[in-house]
């Protein structure tokens, strides 16, 4: 994993939660928008975070587990 990888996992409570200074949240933001991986972890996490925010918890289509890709380890 790339080192800017590790301080985006490391750092994504507070990115998520703007609680960095606006410096470091536009490097983390250009990491996010350039790095796949990244940016499919924050935006699910800000969505389920929003979810649970908002009180709007949903029974979920059974069949969709069996079409969501599984991903590799990201430590791996």
């Amino acid at each position: 994993m790339k080192a800017a990888c590790r301080e985006m996992i490391r750092r994504l409570p507070e990115y998520i939660e703007d609680g960095i200074n606006a410096k470091e949240y536009r490097k983390l933001s250009a990491h996010v928008r350039t790095c796949k991986h990244c940016g499919t972890v924050s935006n699910s996490v800000r969505n389920t975070m929003k979810i649970y925010a908002d009180r709007k918890l949903q029974e979920l289509d059974p069949g969709l587990m069996q079409s969501v890709p599984v991903i590799p380890h990201i430590g791996k």
